[in-house]
């Protein structure tokens, strides 16, 4: 975690331009997908009816 938040700041300082949207994107999508992919593994494992 430290390595990669390390990473990107260095690309932060570099191109703030496009690296900024970049991951802010990044780190609203990762939690989301990380969040539906585990609610639906619940839905798929409880079994319905």
């Amino acid at each position: 975690m430290r390595l990669a938040s390390n990473y990107c700041g260095s690309c932060f300082n570099e191109k703030p331009g496009w690296q900024k949207p970049g991951s802010l994107i990044a780190m609203a999508a990762i939690p989301a997908i990380v969040v539906v992919g585990f609610f639906a593994f619940i839905m798929l494992a409880v079994p319905t009816g």
